[in-house]
């Protein structure tokens, strides 16, 4: 079951991006669909994807 808690499965995944960014570990993000919509190419998670892109700059 996904959480509908969005702020903390943001936070999480930024933070565990920065983590794995500091230690050199690649990361990738899977994705069952419901964070990402396949059917029109977009974000389903306001801030999912500018809290990934913060994690790594």
């Amino acid at each position: 079951m996904v959480s509908t808690d969005v702020e903390s499965r943001v936070l999480f995944s930024k933070t565990l991006t920065e983590i794995c960014a500091e230690k050199g570990i690649a990361t990738f993000f899977w994705d069952n669909g419901s964070e990402y919509d396949r059917e029109n190419f977009c974000w389903r998670t306001d801030g999912l994807i500018d809290a990934l892109n913060e994690a790594v700059r």
